[in-house]
């Protein structure tokens, strides 16, 4: 299977060496978790630059190109927003210095180094005397929480590229509940003081880049749609996928292809060597290797107006399958072909979308289509089902109230019970990756799960040139909890149309009140630069929401959080 995916790999990347034109730092992708990305959030909501960045990681060129455009405005800038502009020059000189070679390091012209390398890391302490660890204010990207972490970036020519990043996790040296297990860095057993390490990788990527395309291969964190607080498809929650995407931009359209492995382990005993479709699986922890493919094509339309479309197929047991790894295959009708051929129903959704701009705010929505069924054939089959959506909607108004270089965030999300589930309760065709004991889940789309809504609304103020951001912020979420689990614990939870209500089962919620203080990019000691934060959260819990001991998590309290972060590189480029 592994020679397969490399073949395939390997034919993607020699087209990609005829026809891809090249250009600098294309290869150099920026995580999708970055503060640039917020910078430019807020100056577009202004009105100061147009662009998307609904499809993340993006790379240096094009995040430069849109540095560059909010630049041009710096005249009409003052206060605060002229501040946070500087930070982004700051940000791009970096970069840019980065593709000069020794001999023009002082020269004002940027040249394409043959060979570039770069090597960095962070040093991190994150965590808080409390023990109210809360879906809501604790970081859900666990990977953030990193005591070391260690990355090696190279380019050539601007064309070929490699990123690797390790990190020692388990750096929250804090109190949890015991079998608390919803973050992924922490053991099983942590119910005291955490202090053992373990060497995990987070990225790991050869990639070919031009101008307008991009292959790349391997390990790494991506991030679809609109949403701020999390996409209801690809977030950033989910362990990095590994696999091969294909990623064309061109000035009013772009598009992503990406087929992954989700799942890995032995075939079910059920299998037969050679059989290319095994029969569908009724168990739901199914054995054996499972992937996803996933297309996202967006449009930049005029009058400020940017539309996305994306599908996405999940299935498993059969290995690689050259239909779904096609970049250019409608995935929905691929599905039909194979349940034609095999009487084997794969996992499909579809979804859409959409950002408008109205300076000062920009408005935002995502709809997600899990499963159609007409409801009348729901409620008479023998095997119920019902169709689930997902919903998303949010603002971000930037300077609200005259308050310079402020954001006022507000966002709201809805996801049905069933959705990203698989109805025939087969696990290797869910956007799920959980197993019959609610152990820890790989979620690929909104960190609620199914079965449940969320209101966000946030207010993040500017302290001067370096004081730093202070901000305000209010959430509740909700869970329908069934048999004392929630939607992501319990799966493949089977309704009749006289059963669907907004949110199945008992009502458990959180409400967080919380105010943080934070700034970046604080100069060293040493070398490098310190990023800080602080938080005090009111957590506030009701209904029947309790852990897999069975403790009931209805506890009320303060949970006081920090974070140091210490960020060093070296960079060296020859030619």
């Amino acid at each position: 299977m592994r020679g397969r995916l490399l073949t395939v790999s390997s034919i993607w990347l020699l087209c990609a060496f005829i026809f891809i034109p090249a250009s600098a730092q294309e290869s150099i992708r920026v995580d999708p978790g970055h503060a640039i990305y917020d910078h430019l959030d807020h100056f577009r909501a202004r009105g100061r630059w147009w662009g998307s960045l609904e499809e993340r990681p993006m790379s240096r060129a094009d995040l430069l190109a849109a540095i560059d455009s909010v630049a041009r405005h710096a005249d009409a800038l003052s206060g605060p927003d002229r501040h946070r502009l500087d930070r982004m020059l700051a940000i791009g000189a970096e970069w840019r210095e980065a593709a000069r070679s020794p001999e023009r390091r002082t020269a004002a012209v940027r040249r394409i180094p043959p060979v570039l390398w770069e090597a960095g890391g962070t040093v991190q302490f994150f965590g808080g005397p409390s023990d109210l660890d809360s879906l809501v204010t604790v970081s859900r990207r666990p990977r953030d929480q990193h005591l070391f972490a260690g990355n090696l970036r190279n380019e050539i020519a601007g064309r070929l590229g490699m990123d690797v990043r390790i990190y020692v996790d388990y750096s929250r040296f804090g109190f949890r509940p015991a079998g608390h297990d919803w973050i992924d860095n922490l053991p099983e057993a942590a119910d005291h003081v955490t202090i053992d390490a373990s060497i995990r990788m987070d990225r790991a990527v050869v990639s070919y880049a031009g101008d307008w395309a991009e292959v790349r291969f391997g390990r790494e964190s991506r991030r679809w749609g609109t949403g701020r607080r999390g996409g209801l498809f690809l977030s950033e929650n989910p362990y990095p996928l590994d696999g091969l995407s294909l990623h064309l931009r061109t000035r009013y359209v772009s598009g992503v292809s990406l087929f992954a492995q989700t799942q890995r382990g032995p075939n079910p005993p059920s299998y037969i060597p050679g059989e290319p479709y095994p029969p569908d699986s009724m168990f739901v922890d199914v054995p054996g290797d499972a992937f996803v493919a996933m297309h996202r094509i967006e449009f930049g339309l005029p009058g400020r107006l940017n539309v996305g479309l994306y599908e996405a197929a999940a299935y498993g047991g059969r290995g690689i399958d050259f239909a779904y790894i096609n970049p250019i295959g409608l995935l929905l009708a691929m599905t039909q072909d194979v349940y034609d051929q095999s009487n084997t129903d794969d996992k499909k959704v579809v979804g859409a979308d959409v950002r408008i701009d109205l300076p000062p705010v920009t408005v935002y929505g995502e709809f997600l289509l899990d499963r159609l069924v007409v409801l009348d054939a729901a409620e008479e089959a023998e095997v119920p089902g019902i169709s689930s959506f997902a919903e998303l909607v949010g603002a971000r108004w930037a300077n609200p109230f005259g308050i310079a270089g402020a954001d006022l965030d507000i966002e709201y999300a809805h996801l049905d019970p069933q959705v990203y589930f698989h109805h025939d309760m087969d696990i290797r065709r869910s956007f799920v990756r959980d197993d019959a004991l609610g152990n820890e889940g790989r979620l690929l789309g909104h960190w609620l799960g199914p079965n449940a809504d969320d209101v966000y609304v946030g207010l993040h103020l500017p302290l001067g040139a370096g004081g730093g951001r202070l901000g305000l912020e209010f959430e509740r979420a909700r869970w329908g909890i069934v048999d004392g689990q929630r939607g992501d614990e319990i799966g493949f939870y089977r309704l009749k149309k006289t059963e669907k209500r907004w949110i199945t089962g008992d009502v458990a919620s959180e409400r967080m009140l919380r105010v943080s203080w934070e700034r970046e990019g604080l100069p060293a000691p040493l070398l490098g630069r310190v990023d800080t934060q602080l938080s005090m959260a009111r957590i506030e819990r009701s209904g029947a929401w309790r852990d897999a001991d069975g403790t009931s998590l209805e506890r009320d309290g303060w949970q006081l959080e920090g974070r140091l972060v210490w960020r060093f590189g070296a960079r060296y480029s020859e030619g």
